[in-house]
């Protein structure tokens, strides 16, 4: 099942999904802040918003302004989507692909891992499976074919890739946006200078190992900034087309959907930045470029732009000279690295493990959506043969009965699932907790079927 494609393209604000960019169309709908652009770049700005309806116009402007309404997603659609993605994935030929399957089927194969391309392209099959494709090509050319099938830790990158992302690269800001977004921050200050590799290795490490498990960027999308804090030499050297390119290459095969994007550039780097900006818009998609804005100025001015737009500066890691504020800029590193394999004997704390809700998965929560959730209604209906038993036992041993009943579903491949409040992920809750809401099924039966009083 295919909702309506979105797919995210652009280059420099990470946003990646879909089909491999045609870099020969050059379009946009994003409105810059100011017209401080060059005159290409406010044409083809300018056209591209009259091709859109009004629906996706509006659409467009409420995710900028942080104020959109959020994806809906059941556990039916889910289910559809992963059995439709194993489908499509089957009738594939792709040689690294295979070679994963061979090294380690069960990683390949597993529903979480698929699902986060699923949402990234919300919910167009064949746009995730061409992206999970590449996504493992690039994963083999980065960090080696023999890690193709694994999980990448901090101990597979260099000394070099640990050295630039402790330095500020990236950043995710404590504060979320209106909407309740993460905002992820990309600094230009290496732009041209640093190896393409290592920066591609240090945002597959914390894009992929840190902000993609957070199921809000999974389901909410990200807001991603751009951020200008290079200060340049006159005779600075502008990156050349190879280099922006194997940025997009491996940027756009990340499954993360970025709900708007804001470019923050400087007026004294706007040569620089131009080519920059009108590469990443030739790689960009529609859903991306109509959720783009680019703002132009100083460090104040560029973060009251952002401020008007739904996103909290006193968190931006940027102050108003545009200087690094050292006292927050890792602060999320520091609270979302992943243990090292070396200190994995060591005396962790672990989380619970995390499950993709199916259609016939029992939901415990409150709300209209969990109440018609297939898997609830052929849970009530399932407690309602032992209802009789249940009324029948002494009330002594009545608790006995959802316990019978508990296992009775488990041995039919039937899980209990609650959403944990602070994660947003499905989890097991507590048997207790689950005894407790059979329990709660029964009372409400009798309470449904009790005789009224003459």
């Amino acid at each position: 099942m295919a909702m309506a494609m979105t797919e995210n393209r652009s280059i420099f604000s990470c946003f990646g999904c879909g089909e491999e960019p045609k870099h020969h169309v050059v379009t946009t709908s994003a409105r810059p802040s100011s017209h401080e652009t060059t005159p290409e770049i406010e044409e083809f700005l300018a056209s591209q918003m009259s091709k859109l309806s009004v629906e996706e116009r509006d659409e467009a402007t409420h995710d900028i302004h942080c104020v959109g309404e959020d994806i809906l997603e059941t556990p039916e659609m889910v289910e559809t989507s992963l059995a439709e993605f194993d489908n499509a994935i089957k009738r594939e030929k792709n040689e690294t692909y295979e070679i994963a399957m061979a090294q380690n089927r069960a990683y390949v194969e597993d529903a979480s891992f698929r699902l986060k391309f699923v949402r990234a392209n919300m919910h167009d099959v064949n746009r995730s499976v061409n992206m999970m494709l590449r996504f493992l090509e690039q994963k083999a050319l980065h960090f080696g074919i023999e890690k193709v099938a694994r999980d990448i830790t901090i101990d597979d990158l260099t000394d070099e890739d640990k050295k630039f992302m402790q330095l500020g690269l990236f950043h995710i800001q404590e504060g979320r946006d209106r909407s309740g977004r993460i905002v992820f921050y990309y600094f230009n200050r290496y732009v041209g200078s640093l190896n393409p590799a290592t920066v591609n290795r240090i945002f597959y490490y914390v894009v992929f190992n840190i902000l993609i498990n957070m199921p809000t960027a999974q389901l909410k999308g990200v807001n991603g900034i751009y951020y200008d804090v290079v200060k340049l030499k006159k005779d600075a050297a502008v990156p050349g087309f190879n280099y922006v390119k194997t940025f997009v290459d491996f940027w756009t095969c990340i499954p993360i959907r970025f709900s708007s994007t804001h470019y923050c550039l400087k007026r004294k780097n706007l040569a620089r930045s131009d080519f920059i900006l009108k590469t990443a818009l030739q790689a960009a998609h529609k859903y991306v470029q109509a959720r783009t804005r680019v703002h132009v100025g100083s460090d104040i001015e560029l973060q009251y732009q952002l401020q008007g737009h739904g996103i909290p500066i006193q968190f931006c890691p940027v102050d108003g000279d545009g200087k690094y504020r050292t006292e927050i800029l890792n602060r999320w590193l520091n609270k979302h690295e992943s243990v090292p394999a070396s200190n994995q004997g060591k005396d962790v704390k672990k989380s619970k493990q995390s499950f993709v809700p199916l259609r016939h998965d029992v939901l415990l929560g409150r709300g209209k959506s969990l109440q018609t959730h297939l898997g609830n209604i052929c849970f009530r209906e399932f407690v309602k043969q032992y209802s009789e038993e249940y009324d029948e036992t002494p009330r002594n041993y009545r608790r006995l009965v959802p316990i019978k009943v508990i296992q009775d579903l488990k041995s039919r491949g039937i899980r209990f699932l609650r959403q944990d409040e602070s994660t947003g992920e499905w989890v097991e809750p507590e048997i207790s907790d689950i005894e407790k809401t059979v329990g709660q099924v029964f009372r409400n039966l009798r309470k449904k079927h009790k005789p009224e009083s003459l």
